[in-house]
């Protein structure tokens, strides 16, 4: 055997050790609990559907849950890095955070209304590539992927979901991203906004979610600023109305991050060396009204850690230290929970 060889024959040994499969898991597609009723949508590496018969399934559950005469309550979830659709999943993983999630949102939902169909989708794909402790060997390879599922198959299979729910103005509509699931969802509605394929609209006509929510999003701060940029660019405003006419504006996209997410403000800003070394940047403007005027600066950081970028502030605080004066103001609001508020300022 050549020397030469045997690092290489090594490396080989050790990537084949640490690989996840690259599969779908959900063959059947549909899993109806008690409380609510969970579809999963499975997303190969190249980004494209690993089964139509998911899609078809899917449509053929909104549509019956829509029947309702209130609508239904539809959550989308697309997955980070480390995760997937494999029945591990539902141990500890993200997946069995949504599917506790669904659970306590349904008991909400039925106290109310006993029969309003909750449905969850699972946006699946290979965030998980490679098993402890390689996995932040993957980091740069799953970034790479997360943003091939935001690619032409993931934008029709989101945006097919949105104009289906929304066919029944009653219904209600979350879509959420976490981690790399973050970056996909936030390109997603970005390139509809942009393609005008979604009007920011409420009612049959229109196709906007009632709320989106990027959850640590592992995506460059440049996406956040595109998005702003296009909303400013096209006045685009989204209203709600109240049952008695008023109307008021509520945000397209919510973007939270945790001070001390690790994946987002270490391994993010690490995975993204190789691209600071090879790309070019450029500096904003005066015409961009940007706090930022590095190109540089918003591909190297996410937008929850550039605070020039940030509109709110989120603290939880035990119920003990509740003040005593008004909950709300000119510049934020406090939601009491049990145990816990949330002051957002």
């Amino acid at each position: 055997m050549n020397r030469r060889s045997i690092p290489l024959i090594l490396v080989a040994a050790v990537l084949g050790v640490g690989c996840v499969s690259h599969q779908m898991y959900r063959e059947d597609s549909i899993e109806e609990e008690e409380a609510y009723t969970l579809a999963f949508i499975e997303f190969d590496d190249r980004g494209e559907i690993w089964s139509p018969s998911q899609v078809y399934r899917l449509q053929d559950l909104i549509l019956s849950a829509n029947r309702h005469e209130e609508g239904a309550v539809v959550i989308v979830l697309a997955h980070g890095w480390n995760n997937d659709a494999s029945p591990k999943n539902e141990k500890n993983g993200t997946l069995a955070g949504f599917k506790s999630t669904l659970e306590t949102l349904a008991q909400g939902v039925r106290a109310e209304s006993p029969d309003r169909p909750v449905v969850g989708i699972y946006l699946g794909w290979r965030g998980k590539s490679m098993v402890s402790p390689f996995t932040y060997l993957s980091c740069s390879s799953r970034q790479r992927a997360a943003a091939r599922v935001a690619g032409p198959q993931g934008m029709a299979v989101l945006s097919r979901v949105i104009l289906d729910v929304k066919t029944n103005p009653e219904s209600s509509l979350i879509l959420i991203g976490h981690s790399f699931g973050g970056q996909i969802i936030e390109r997603i509605v970005q390139q509809g906004v942009a393609a005008g394929v979604a009007e920011i609209q409420e009612g049959p006509a229109g196709s906007a979610p009632d709320l989106t929510v990027l959850l640590n999003p592992a995506s460059p701060a440049t996406n956040a600023k595109q998005v702003i940029d296009l909303l400013r660019w096209g006045r685009i405003e989204l209203l709600r109305t109240t049952a008695d006419g008023r109307q008021f504006n509520v945000p397209l996209m919510v973007s939270l991050t945790s001070a001390n997410d690790k994946a987002t403000r270490v391994a993010y800003r690490v995975g993204s060396l190789v691209g600071l070394a090879t790309s070019k940047f450029r500096t904003y403007g005066p015409e961009f009204c940007s706090p930022v005027i590095s190109q540089r600066s918003l591909y190297a950081r996410t937008a929850g850690h550039m605070p020039e970028l940030h509109s709110h502030e989120v603290r939880v605080r035990s119920a003990s230290e509740r003040p005593s004066s008004a909950t709300s103001s000119d510049h934020g609001f406090v939601i009491a929970g049990d145990g816990v508020d949330i002051e957002v300022e």
